[in-house]
């Protein structure tokens, strides 16, 4: 670049010498550059830095970054800042170096190859809920649309095709939005003649019927036997008695047994727990009429919330801030839709093609 001045019109040798140290995947490096002026535009710049992509203030190579964000999925930033450290020829990075990075990882892109024609498909619903480092606990959403599900001999039933989505503090409507414009872009929508979708009832996830006005609302099963536990507490001929009335849609046997639960409760606390299960059951009971209609189709959305965002997020005893947390859920989504969280790092931070550079075989000196 120096000694061609073709390669470089308008620029002119400003200084030489100046030293600049990165951290690479190959150890710590330090090279001398020469800092250029444009006549024309007085703009002033270090020409070989721009030609590998490296900012003014950039001291770790975004391939380091990278490794580290990747690193950081499954284990604390620390952990992550020592493993990858050890592979880069032994260099020291700290816990603050991981949080930058993590945080630099956007919500990632997965590449939509064609829009595909099925008859049905699903959307599960579910969220987790963060410990805040300042203040009340954070709700981290997490929608995934599949295809249904097919046997797999180790596995049991997996889910075909999945797509996984998340959102920290996005408005529910809008994350909704969002979520329709993912699968229109994946799915010819007139061609599809049933949307299920399927979570706990909460508020946020009943938006989704907004967006999507023609699908069908399924309550999650787990979700379910946990509020009729809470009402029958432990007694078991009621408990049945409940059960019984819910599978059939009896909504008026259904109100005797609360009733008999009611009577028989001793406490008011007691109460108080009957009366919020049966709220909850006769809010969704058009989820649950479903749930026993669809006797194929079920919600698997709390263990996948576990194993995607809980995992990381809330297993542990530890505070997120609102962006650590929704970038980590980024992260783990990332993960869980099967992509490179190194190449999708290093996609979104090169946001403008590197200049080609060649050289002439003068320049070329034969290996010694």
């Amino acid at each position: 670049i120096k000694q061609e001045k073709s390669k470089r019109p308008g620029w002119q040798v400003c200084r030489t010498g100046d030293r600049k140290e990165m951290i690479t995947c190959f150890g710590s490096i330090s090279y001398e550059r020469t800092y250029y002026r444009h006549k024309k535009t007085g703009q002033y710049a270090y020409l070989v830095d721009e030609q590998v992509g490296y900012t003014p203030h950039m001291r770790v190579d975004p391939e380091v970054k990278a490794k580290l964000v990747s690193c950081t999925a499954d284990v604390a930033y620390r952990k992550s800042a020592k493993a990858v450290g050890e592979t880069c020829g032994g260099i020291m990075l700290s816990g603050q170096t991981v949080l930058q990075a993590v945080r630099q990882f956007n919500r990632p892109e997965k590449p939509v190859l064609e829009r595909k024609k099925v008859k049905t498909l699903y959307i599960e619903a579910d969220e987790d809920h963060v410990a805040n480092q300042h203040g009340r606990a954070m709700e981290a959403r997490l929608v995934y649309i599949h295809e249904g599900w097919q046997e797999q001999d180790s596995r049991g039933r997996v889910l075909v095709n999945p797509l996984y989505l998340s959102s920290v503090d996005e408005d529910a409507n809008d994350f909704w939005e969002r979520i329709w414009d993912e699968v229109d872009a994946r799915y010819d929508l007139d061609g599809v003649e049933k949307i299920y979708l399927m979570g706990d009832g909460a508020a946020w996830i009943q938006c989704g019927l907004k967006v999507f006005p023609e699908a069908e609302f399924i309550l999650d099963r787990f979700h379910l036997m946990k509020y009729v536990r809470r009402a029958v507490g432990g007694l078991h001929e009621q408990g049945k008695a409940l059960r019984g009335a819910l599978r059939f849609g009896n909504r008026q046997k259904a109100q005797e047994v609360i009733d008999d639960l009611l009577k028989k409760a001793g406490t008011k606390s007691r109460k108080k727990a009957i009366q919020e299960a049966w709220k909850y059951i006769q809010n969704n009971w058009e989820g649950i009429t479903e749930l026993y209609r669809q006797k194929d189709v079920w919600c698997s959305a709390e263990g996948h919330v576990s194993h995607v965002l809980s995992a990381r997020l809330s297993s542990r005893p530890m505070g997120w801030s609102r962006d650590g947390a929704r970038h980590m859920s980024y992260v783990r989504v990332c993960q869980a839709n099967g992509q490179s969280i190194t190449n999708e790092y290093i996609r979104q931070q090169r946001t403008k093609k590197l200049p080609t550079l060649t050289f002439s075989k003068e320049r070329l000196q034969p290996e010694q």
